[in-house]
């Protein structure tokens, strides 16, 4: 069964592009609703109205099924038949993103026509407990009929009260019609907002999963602040090109990371931008090997620290770990390298170190293989 994939970004861009082939490649009918319009064309109030006109055509049964992203901003990581089954389990009609901030504010906006925006805030706010609750419209996925209804709904109140922006409608329509089954995505099981969440997320070589959650959603949205972008190309790249399954570790001591600097001295950091090193194991976990910043091959010894440009591993690259306890096929310790420090943690590597990680090293991560 088709999921058709609906977006609208002129003019084209690499991450635009990028969709588009992250759309079809994972089986995805993909439809850019905007391709013919001019740069500067397409406003937060035409997105609606574009939306509208494609719905009116009957194109499409209402009982299909159509899959929202805005265009720049979104990444698609698992196939349509993954999203189809994940979203038919949850039987409702439309089903959202959901985000930990309520916007636009009640500060920027305060009402649309009669109505006090205070009362759909409070509508989303009944949540207790939950972080993320407030309706996101950058992704949303639902049966035809149930988006048409909506899309329906926002023109005829932004025309009406000269309300354009988007997530305020989309916001207005799920509490005026609590006789249908919107849903939003608390726990990002299938859909995933970025901003203030970063911190959620972690990437263990080959997964990028919410742990406060403990779930891996398939799409993900860097709304607001845009470098999550980033750690999303690479997280794809590595997906998509790595010769060999792995686990990607950070090594933390007392919250700081193990990092080497420029006299090729570790050291320990708390800033993510550092020249971090990372611990690489085969997914049996009977190989392991330690990467500096930019993927060169690291290996040590009392008296210096070694790096290797090689992408093969052999034996003399090759650490061995027990409890935690990380030395060379030669007895020497990780440990005993370091000062202030009697342990060393292996964490799965977080998402905004991922950011901000040197292509050097996604290119050793993709193109490594094992003795």
């Amino acid at each position: 069964m088709i999921i058709y994939h609906l977006t609208i970004g002129t003019p084209f861009s690499e991450n635009l592009n990028n969709l588009k082939q992250q759309s079809i490649d994972n089986g995805f009918q993909f439809i850019n609703l905007s391709g013919n319009y001019k740069r500067g064309e397409v406003s937060i109030p035409r997105k609606i109205a574009i939306i509208h006109n494609f719905l009116k055509s009957n194109v499409l049964h209402d009982d299909a099924i159509i899959l929202f992203t805005d265009g720049y901003d979104v990444c698609i990581n698992d196939h349509s038949i993954n999203v189809l089954r994940n979203f038919l389990l949850l039987q409702c009609d439309i089903l959202f993103n959901a985000e930990k901030i309520f916007w636009p504010s009640l500060n920027g906006l305060g009402e649309i026509g009669q109505i006090n925006r205070k009362e759909i805030f409070d509508f989303f706010d009944q949540k207790v407990g939950l972080l993320n609750k407030y309706l996101n419209s950058g992704i949303y996925i639902g049966y035809v009929g149930a988006i048409r209804q909506m899309i329906n709904f926002c023109i005829d109140i932004s025309q009406k009260y000269n309300v354009y922006d988007d997530q305020a409608l989309m916001q207005y329509f799920a509490y005026q019609n609590q006789n249908l089954n919107i849903q939003l995505d608390y726990y990002d099981k299938l859909l995933s907002t970025f901003v203030f969440s970063e911190e959620d997320f972690s990437f263990d070589g080959m997964i990028l999963k919410n742990h406060k959650y403990n779930t891996i959603p398939s799409i993900l949205h860097a709304n607001g602040v845009k470098l999550p972008i980033d750690g999303f190309k690479k997280i794809q790249r590595i997906n998509k090109e790595a010769n060999l399954p792995f686990y990607l570790y950070c090594l933390k001591s007392n919250d700081k990371f193990l990092a080497i600097d420029s006299k090729k001295k570790f050291i320990f950091t708390d800033f993510v931008q550092d020249k971090l090193c990372f611990l690489v194991q085969n997914r049996r976990k009977t190989k392991t090997c330690l990467l500096s910043y930019d993927g060169r091959y690291a290996s040590f010894h009392p008296d210096r620290f070694y790096d290797f440009i090689y992408k093969h591993v052999m034996s003399w690259e090759l650490l061995e770990i027990n409890n935690n306890m990380i030395k060379t096929t030669h007895n020497y310790y990780l440990l005993d390298l370091l000062e202030n420090s009697d342990k060393l943690d292996l964490v799965e590597v977080p998402f905004n170190v991922m950011t901000f990680t040197h292509d050097k090293l996604i290119d050793t991560l993709v193109n490594m293989s094992w003795s």
